[in-house]
């Protein structure tokens, strides 16, 4: 991280420091929306990592019935011409085997000279999401999917409560509980239908910084399945920054427990730059 920018994440916290020390909901947002918005724009921007992806398909009795390992480049870009975020995975190893015409795609994609690259890479979404197991099409099973709820231009289109507190790893957290009440939704199923999402997430107060995050979706009228993603952020050395560490996923049809279980289990590391090739 560069200089600059860690002071202005110190400014955040420095503001932050000198205020009433039992700050308001509306005090714990304003400083979550500051903290995103530097976040994205100076420590994710143009990082890849590597994610271990581990799914499996469970049984009613909980017996393995598919699994699969997924190895990818995991990077959050922002893509023109609106300059919008987007999380991207692009698998290149599945069961131990390597996926070579899909080991330089990234760079192909966002280095390139070719027009629409939100279609290109949300192809790239579409095929990485092919090698998920399950029933379940999905494409949010992202680590950072979540900060997008908590952009302020975003603000509006939820509401937020306080949920309690919580320490992690020695930090003293809020929990803010979050519900979408906008019509554009943030998820829609592959006929596009709009699924309203809920959650949580887990922020320093002083701060802002976002330290784990909650997803719930489903189940709906005509969407029974319903899913849960938790992510956990940890501090990353070598980045000087606190990066997502874990995912863990779980869909499941209440309805129907013959449908079994889904499960998935990610790690992130390596953290680095993305290397681009030059346009063609």
């Amino acid at each position: 991280m560069s200089a600059w920018v860690r002071v202005a994440l110190l400014a955040v916290v420095t503001t932050a420091a000198i205020v009433a020390q039992d700050p308001t909901l509306p005090d714990v947002m304003r400083r979550v929306h500051e903290y995103v918005t530097i976040y994205e724009d100076h420590v994710l921007s143009g990082m890849v990592a590597q994610e271990i992806y581990h799914q499996q398909v469970l049984d009613a009795g909980g017996s393995v019935r598919e699994e699969r390992r997924l190895v990818s480049e995991y990077v959050i870009l922002q893509l023109p011409p609106d300059e919008a975020w987007y999380g991207f995975r692009n698998v290149i190893e599945v069961d131990g085997k390597p996926q070579p015409e899909r080991l330089h795609r990234l760079e192909e994609i966002f280095a390139s000279t070719r027009p629409d690259p939100v279609g290109q890479a949300m192809q790239l979404a579409g095929e990485s999401a092919k090698f998920n197991v399950g029933a379940v099409y999905r494409t949010v099973n992202l680590p950072t999917f979540v900060l997008s709820f908590l952009r302020p231009a975003n603000r509006k289109r939820l509401t937020f409560d306080s949920a309690g507190r919580e320490e992690i790893d020695g930090t003293p957290t809020w929990i803010v509980s979050y519900r979408e009440t906008k019509e554009s939704s943030f998820v829609s199923t592959p006929t596009g239908k709009d699924l309203k999402v809920t959650g949580r997430f887990w922020a320093e107060p002083s701060t802002g910084r976002v330290m784990r995050t909650e997803l719930n979706i489903g189940p709906e009228r005509g969407t029974p399945w319903k899913g849960q993603i938790v992510v956990s952020y940890q501090y990353d050395q070598q980045s000087d920054a606190w990066l997502p560490a874990t995912m863990r996923e779980v869909y499941e049809n209440p309805r129907k427990a013959s449908d079994g279980r889904i499960t998935g289990d990610a790690t992130y590391a390596n953290y680095r730059p993305l290397a681009l090739r030059k346009g063609r």
